[in-house]
């Protein structure tokens, strides 16, 4: 969720380019209510938000939502995603 706007700009520009519906980008502020998103992409970013900002703050309820949609091997990719962005920025 950083609040760098060069930081949010590439990654936008990076998302369009790999395929990312210009709805979803438009309305990423608003996964959690917005019908663009399902429950798969809600827990993958809820579990990003949490990573990103304070990592103590992924819990065990975070975990259980993610393996509702994501199976070990695609959670390690979305955690790994996550750390390079953070590394990154």
């Amino acid at each position: 969720k950083g609040d760098c706007q060069y930081y949010q700009s590439h990654t936008i520009l990076a998302a369009e380019r790999y395929g990312a519906a210009s709805e979803k980008l438009a309305h990423i502020g608003e996964y959690s209510t917005h019908s663009a998103f399902n429950a798969a992409e809600r827990a993958a970013l809820d579990f990003a938000v949490a990573a990103s900002t304070v990592p103590n703050a992924v819990n065990s309820s975070l975990i259980e939502n993610l393996r509702q949609h994501w199976n070990d091997g695609e959670i390690v990719e979305i955690l790994g995603v996550i750390s390079v962005f953070g590394y990154l920025n």
